[in-house]
């Protein structure tokens, strides 16, 4: 009986053997328990959460268990600037009805103007703050639009946008400079499944593709030919959704080493590279 199962094993799986099918079932059932914890959380809560835990379990299984200690080359690519602890009050009004934090506009104004002084040696600014009213301080507010259409001159800068899906509506910043969306939805069940658009509702770009488009110069289009759609970047064929891969987890976030908070932040932290 079990060469007879051997055989049937090896003609429909050649190379195989009972270990690695058993082990690759119970794989199976695991990305599909995974898969579904994942969509529960996507659609009932944002999703960030539970995977900020996978990611720093991972670390742990990985570094603690296996031993594998991975290069952190995260300051050598990218300066990342936190602003969340930077902040100002929208005070109550007749359009505020209570006191609201924001983004101190000024002091993200000054950030820009020195990474616009440097526009030579960066290749690229992403602001992901979504600007939705003016703030008390006019005059910051002034600075920062300078500061922005400034980097928008050079083509490098980028601010959110909102798309509000039931109305088809987008929502524009109060400042003035080029613009995406930087909504990070990862799942639409019966239709993408745990997956990420680059371009959805057929027109509407994501920030790192309108990004990535001035970067490299090329265009990433949305097309239709009957009921079928299909994307092109420079008239070749291109996948329009994808699961991304996480280069980085929340272990690789060092303060004064992959991160700085802006309100420290000056010059001497861009470097010569």
């Amino acid at each position: 009986m079990k060469r007879i199962f051997t055989r049937i094993l090896h003609f429909f799986l050649p190379g195989s053997n009972l270990k690695t099918l058993l082990l690759s079932a119970l794989h199976g059932l695991w990305m599909i328990a995974f898969s579904l914890i994942w969509m529960v959380q996507v659609n009932m809560f944002d999703g960030f959460d539970f995977m900020s835990s996978v990611m720093d379990y991972r670390d742990l299984i990985k570094k603690d268990v296996l031993n594998i200690q991975n290069e952190n080359d995260l300051s050598e690519h990218f300066l990342l600037i936190n602003s969340s602890k930077s902040n100002s009050i929208l005070p109550l009004d007749n359009d505020n009805l209570a006191n609201s934090v924001i983004t101190d506009r000024r002091k993200l104004a000054e950030t820009l103007f020195v990474l616009d002084s440097h526009a030579a040696d960066i290749r690229f600014v992403i602001v992901d703050i979504f600007f939705e009213s003016p703030s008390a301080d006019t005059v910051g507010d002034s600075l920062l639009q300078e500061a922005l259409t400034r980097l928008d001159r050079k083509n490098k800068v980028i601010i959110p946008e909102v798309y509000l899906e039931e109305s088809g509506e987008m929502i524009s910043p109060v400042f003035s400079a080029a613009g995406g969306t930087s909504q990070y939805k990862s799942a639409f069940m019966n239709e993408q499944f745990l997956k990420f658009s680059c371009i959805y509702h057929d027109s509407v770009k994501q920030m790192v593709v309108k990004a990535w488009e001035k970067i490299s110069g090329e265009r990433m289009e949305a097309h239709r030919f009957g009921p079928l759609k299909y994307y092109t970047i420079g008239g070749k064929w291109c996948m329009n959704t994808m699961i991304p891969g996480f280069r980085y987890t929340p272990a690789d976030l060092v303060e004064n080493e992959t991160y700085y908070q802006m309100g420290y932040f000056s010059e001497y932290f861009i470097g010569k590279d």
